[in-house]
């Protein structure tokens, strides 16, 4: 790129920059010159074009052109007589940003395909990079500045082309709607939800619930402890409640304290309307030909034997079960001797022998297929069948 370019380049890109943007598209008509720079067989020639922009952002742009150039002088070996030319460009532009509102410098850097009617010129790709300038003459009109340099890709040959045209802005970009100031009449100097003219109680503490007037609500209709706006069970019949106003119920057995008759029944023990036990069975698996307790069963024996003790009226049945494996009578002591073993971990436990059965049922009860490894774990195992008394 010569001298000559590069000062025109930097001239209009140090101008003030660019307008407030309010469309999304625009279409420009221009005319200008065609100047080689280093093609001397080439002479100078007029253009005309158009511009399609696709995209007018405040800062980004895409534009389609095309440029008509005519009367192109050929004069030497390239040939005699005049020729014109077509180009297609695909732009994209740069706009640099300032406060005015009126000037949008850009730059601009563009690929595209240019033909010629003389034979001796040949058709091709070309690129270009230039700047330029839109100026707003009113919301409807802009005029419009460039140069650039074209330069042609199978020989480098450059050429200078500059255009002015006038700018039509269409496609308004969508802008919000302004937002009202609030009117004086809706402040809440306290911000309790209730506006000052209407706050009886205008300097209530951040956080506190208030009413229809901006005053405390102290209203608590059962009596439970926790003010109505918090309370998510409102007719409660007991002051054992928790911070939502709903009744306590610590054993997590859905019975609430206040009703609760047996107050520490273990989890995932059923009880009766009363909060009692009814007939639980607990599971505990064994190895394989092994009547030995795993390590990891003992911490349901401790939750078995605890609640025993709490519940002296409460019985166990202790039934022992094996998978099929094996010949029947080995397995049906091998039961016995699995249930004995929960019995005897009961009885070290401080639970009385009379308090607890074994029953022995070797492989006549599967609770699981024994054709897979997992449907014979599961059938290794002693249930402890818990049995309320009187008053459970």
């Amino acid at each position: 790129m010569t001298k000559k370019v590069g000062f025109m380049l930097l001239s209009i890109a140090a101008a003030t920059t660019m307008m407030a943007q309010d469309y999304t598209n625009s279409v420009t008509v221009t005319g200008g010159g065609y100047s080689p720079m280093n093609k001397e067989w080439i002479d100078d020639a007029w253009t005309l074009g158009a511009r399609l922009g696709l995209i007018e952002g405040d800062t980004h742009g895409l534009e389609l052109e095309y440029d008509f150039i005519n009367n192109v002088d050929l004069d030497n070996s390239k040939g005699d007589g005049d020729t014109y030319g077509n180009q297609i460009f695909a732009n994209y532009l740069y706009h640099f940003q300032d406060q005015s509102e009126k000037l949008r410098p850009y730059l601009l850097a563009g690929l595209g395909y240019e033909t010629w009617t003389a034979n001796e010129l040949d058709d091709g790709g070309v690129g270009a990079i230039g700047a330029g300038i839109k100026y707003a003459v009113n919301e409807w009109l802009n005029l419009r500045a460039e140069v650039k340099d074209v330069i042609r890709f199978d020989d480098g040959g450059q050429t200078l082309a500059y255009t002015a045209g006038i700018l039509i802005p269409f496609g308004e970009v969508e802008k919000a709607a302004p937002v009202a100031a609030a009117p004086l009449t809706s402040l809440d100097s306290d911000e309790d939800g209730v506006i000052d003219t209407k706050d009886k109680c205008p300097n209530t503490p951040m956080g506190t619930i208030v009413d229809d007037n901006g005053c405390p609500v102290t209203t608590d209709s059962d009596g439970d402890g926790v003010i109505d706006p918090l309370d998510n069970c409102p007719n409660s019949k007991t002051n054992q409640v928790d911070e939502n106003g709903c009744p306590l119920d610590t054993d997590k057995d859905g019975v609430p304290d206040y009703l609760d008759q047996c107050p520490n029944t273990p989890p995932k023990f059923k009880v009766d309307a009363q909060g009692c036990t009814i007939g639980v069975t607990l599971y505990f698996h064994f190895p394989f030909d092994s009547a030995e307790i795993p390590s990891n069963e003992f911490m349901d024996v401790d939750r078995v034997a605890e609640f025993m003790k709490k519940h002296p009226e409460v019985t166990a049945i202790l039934e022992g079960h094996t998978d099929s494996t094996g010949p029947a009578a080995y397995n049906m002591k091998l039961s016995e001797r699995r249930a004995d073993s929960v019995r005897k971990a009961l009885i070290e436990r401080g639970i009385d022998a009379s308090r607890l059965k074994v029953e022995a049922f070797g492989e006549t009860k599967p609770i699981a297929p024994n054709d897979t490894e997992e449907g014979r774990a599961k059938n290794r195992r002693v249930e402890v069948v818990l049995v309320p008394g009187k008053g459970q």
